[in-house]
Order: C-alpha cells, then sequence, then structure tokens
C-alpha cells in the first residue's frame, strides 16, 4: 500500500504545483535520500525519479538522489544489477544527478574510485541534504 501512495502522491503534488512553478519560471527541485541496504528503496528512487521525468515537463526539474549509509554499495562498480545502466539513464537527461557520500564509503571500506562515474563524490551526505534543503529541494523518502 505504501508503495502506491508514494506515486500517487507525487502525482498530485505535480498536478498542482506545476501552473505555480510555469508563473514562477522556476524548476521543481526534489531530493530523494536512499541509505537503506535494501535495493528497493534505490529502485523505488528510479521509479520516483522516472515518473517526475514524466509528468513535470522536460528541463522543468532538478533531482538530487543523495545515498549515503548502507547503500553506498549499490553504486560501486562492477556491480552487475544494471543498476549501472539505470543511474547513467537518468543522468543523461540532465535533470538527475546522484551524490554518493565520502563518509559512509570510508565507513564501509570503500575508496571514492570504486564509485560508479556519473556519480558525484559530497563529503557528508546529510550536509548535503540540509544544503540542498536549504536552497530549496524537496526532500522525498522513497
Amino acid at each position: 500500500m505504501k508503495r502506491l501512495l508514494i506515486p500517487a502522491a507525487l502525482l498530485i503534488v505535480f498536478s498542482l504545483s506545476a501552473p505555480l512553478r510555469a508563473q514562477s519560471k522556476e524548476s521543481l527541485k526534489i531530493i530523494f535520500h536512499v541509505d537503506s541496504p535494501d535495493v528497493r528503496e534505490l529502485e523505488m528512487a528510479f521509479h520516483n525519479a522516472h515518473s517526475v521525468e514524466m509528468h513535470a515537463g522536460k528541463g522543468d526539474v532538478r533531482m538530487v538522489v543523495v545515498v549515503n549509509g548502507p547503500a553506498v554499495k549499490f553504486l560501486l562498480k562492477g556491480n552487475n544489477s544494471g543498476i549501472d545502466r539505470q543511474v547513467h539513464r537518468l543522468v543523461s537527461t540532465g535533470e538527475v544527478s546522484f551524490h554518493v557520500c565520502e563518509t559512509s564509503l570510508k565507513a564501509f571500506h570503500y575508496k571514492t574510485t570504486d564509485v560508479l562515474g556519473d556519480c558525484v563524490i559530497v563529503p557528508a551526505g546529510v550536509i548535503d541534504i540540509a544544503d540542498l534543503e536549504a536552497s530549496g529541494y524537496a526532500y522525498i523518502k522513497p
């Protein structure tokens, strides 16, 4: 049930906010925060980002997927799960970026060079989230 509510809530938000964004010429800015060791949370973030792409309008949105904690393992090179292709596709739209927490990488004994090339390494995921929220990004936890 929870999985159905999040996409439905996103659709409602976009349908209500689109006219306001059109008037103000501002882009919709969203953070998707992924920190679970369960890959389904990252997959939900992919699904949510795709829904935003479909409903917000090209160029009207900026999304950042902030990955920290045990979830950083999903954005490592050599992961044969297809995640690398999904990350690359989303980044190539120019509307999505992936931020990976360096503190978490160190905590789990990974190197920054282990991370997929399409990702941006940030010193601390929680600080990144706070900075993005302060600059107008909406926080969504898939």
